[in-house]
């Protein structure tokens, strides 16, 4: 299983100590913004990128991870923008990856207190044949 996600707002890992002031408030400047994923249990920055290329670069890290494998990929969202989950939809629909089975589910109240919201991601869990 991997997963990665994105914020939409770098103010929440700052409140959670996760970043620095500094670090927030130049990410803000240059509309730039953390992939993260989970590392033995934790939370981790993986990668920085320009805001708009994010989900491009999440499902491009899951076609290099994944290759040609049948998948079953989830979108996680803290929130309920229609129109960011249909986009995502979209976009995990084109990106070449091989999506068996798909869903759409709401990011835990957990890891969303952290990330705030408008935080979204994919999971992705080969498919045995």
């Amino acid at each position: 299983m991997h997963s990665e996600l994105s914020v939409a707002s770098l103010e929440y890992l700052r409140r959670s100590g996760r970043i620095g002031r500094a670090q927030a408030f130049l990410g803000n400047v240059m509309s730039v913004r953390p992939i993260l994923n989970f590392e033995q249990g934790e939370l981790k920055a993986v990668r920085r990128v320009k805001l708009d290329q994010a989900t491009s670069e999440m499902l491009t890290s899951l076609r290099d991870r994944f290759g040609a494998k049948p998948l079953s990929v989830t979108i996680m969202h803290a929130g309920r923008d229609t129109a960011r989950i249909n986009a995502l939809r979209d976009a995990m629909t084109t990106s070449g990856l091989n999506v068996q089975k798909g869903r759409v589910q709401l990011m835990g109240p957990v890891i969303g207190a952290h990330v705030g919201p408008g935080t979204y991601g994919f999971t992705a869990i080969p498919v045995e044949s």
